[in-house]
């Protein structure tokens, strides 16, 4: 009988997570990067020898939109599901929800995200549709995270 291994996966569980740390993108990628079993070479270090480097700092900067803008997205459609009653009880409410959470505005997050209890309670929830959302693979936050992964094992070894 032959085992079917797991490959380490990135949900959008792990990127409701992440939200209130988007701060410090090197957190961020580390704890992508561990998540999915790529840490050969910690980010830390990475960014610790190669701080006056432009090259190795492109290699994270390059992405840093990417990663903050794959957790808006995540944390935006959660938000949406949770709340896609209001279309029917508030359509107005839910307009101005929409409106506010395209902007990416992290404040503007924050806003919606206590008047509805905070994140946790998505995490915990029963509602069927998004705990669907939240245990699906996140394949563009992996393949990024990758590809940090790889530029800075490329750099490690041609410097």
């Amino acid at each position: 009988m032959s085992e079917s291994k797991s490959f380490p996966k990135i949900r959008n569980s792990d990127l409701i997570v992440l939200f209130e740390k988007l701060d410090d993108i090197i957190y961020v990628i580390n704890f992508l990067s561990n998540k999915l079993e790529l840490q050969n070479n910690s980010i830390e270090k990475f960014t610790e020898q190669n701080l006056f480097d432009k090259k190795a700092r492109n290699v994270i900067l390059n992405h840093e939109n990417s990663i903050k803008n794959a957790v808006y997205n995540t944390v935006k459609k959660m938000i949406l599901i949770q709340n896609e009653s209001l279309k029917k009880t508030n359509f107005i409410k839910y307009k101005t929800m929409i409106k506010d959470l395209d902007s990416n505005n992290k404040d503007v997050f924050q806003k919606w995200i206590r008047e509805e209890g905070g994140l946790s309670l998505y995490l915990n929830t029963d509602n069927e549709k998004l705990s669907k959302f939240l245990n699906e693979k996140n394949s563009l936050i992996s393949r990024i995270i990758k590809m940090i992964n790889m530029g800075m094992h490329t750099f490690f070894f041609i410097s």
